[in-house]
């Protein structure tokens, strides 16, 4: 099972009713906007605002941590954020958004800082990144007898799940969401399926990239 993951769209006032962007309707852009606001600063979110950025486009960052990358070295993180600061991008942690409108071509964007003062922003376009929810819809899992809860499918170190003749890998079954997890878990998860002698799948050497400009990466 490698059905991967879907946008997940947090429950902020108004945003049913926005036009909003995420990774599967970006790509269908004709024209770059002039401003775009994102939510979300983990990987996803820092990715876009390093592109968008990039190519002029005026970025802002929403993010409800105070600290962001938190599963990176601080001191290479704030290296990239000041890089990323550099290019015109505006970080804006320890900020909830709390609704989102439209009035005439713009975006509204409140949200409460952490010190509980309310704010506004107004850009061309949102962006939703805040993270994923695994796509189970319709699968059945239960009448196959497979374990799954709401981050995903639970798998044992060889990928197998509560049914043994069955294997899961990737964003569908974790523990990280990265294309470089999917792509080493999808080798072992078909391995162990086909052959009678079962590979465990093995993080303490494993390489993450965050493709920023510059790029961060570590391993282990």
């Amino acid at each position: 099972i490698a059905t991967g993951t879907s946008p997940f769209i947090p429950p902020i006032e108004g945003i049913e009713h926005i036009d909003y962007l995420t990774n599967e309707t970006l790509y269908q852009l004709d024209e770059l906007p002039d401003s775009l606001i994102i939510l979300g600063g983990g990987v996803d979110g820092l990715e876009y605002a390093s592109a968008f950025g990039g190519l002029k486009v005026e970025t802002t960052v929403i993010e409800m941590a105070t600290r962001l990358l938190p599963m990176a070295d601080e001191e290479l993180v704030n290296h990239l954020l000041q890089a990323l600061q550099a290019e015109g991008i505006r970080l804006l942690s320890g900020a909830k958004a709390v609704s989102v409108s439209k009035t005439q071509d713009k975006v509204t964007l409140k949200f409460q800082r952490a010190n509980g003062l309310h704010e506004e922003i107004h850009a061309d376009q949102i962006l939703v990144a805040v993270g994923r929810k695994p796509d189970l819809a319709g699968l059945a899992l239960e009448n196959a007898g497979v374990r799954y809860n709401a981050r995903g499918i639970i798998t044992d170190n060889k990928l197998q799940t509560s049914s043994p003749h069955i294997f899961a890998c990737g964003d569908i079954a974790g523990p990280y969401q990265l294309a470089s997890t999917a792509e080493a878990q999808g080798i072992v998860a078909a391995t162990n399926a086909v052959l009678p002698v079962k590979r465990s799948v093995d993080y303490r050497n494993y390489v993450y990239v965050i493709f920023t400009e510059p790029p961060l990466a570590f391993l282990g």
